[in-house]
């Protein structure tokens, strides 16, 4: 819950991101938070989405990819970011 847009993967370019993001929200895979770079998934989802990886030996690879998209874009934590980072920080910690 509360997944910012910069811990998203990234498209091509930010048309590819925009329209990807686009038809997660249409289909209702994610729901966009009040806040317009923010997003929820449903826990349905993301069970189903962990037992589909499972099922398909990916599981760790997945693992591997958002640890490493985690270790880009998670800012040293100072006081000056601290906003940035707690929001991240969750997500970190369950990656």
């Amino acid at each position: 819950k509360d997944i910012p847009r910069e811990l998203l993967p990234l498209g091509e370019d930010e048309i590819d991101t925009n329209e990807a993001i686009g038809t997660l929200l249409a289909y209702v895979i994610i729901l966009q938070r009040n806040a317009a770079d923010r997003f929820d998934i449903h826990r349905l989802v993301r069970l189903v989405m962990r037992n589909w990886l499972s099922e398909q030996g990916k599981e760790e690879e997945q693992v591997t990819k958002t640890i490493h998209r985690l270790s880009k874009v998670f800012p040293w934590p100072d006081h000056g970011n601290r906003e940035v980072w707690m929001a991240q920080l969750p997500h970190a910690q369950a990656a």
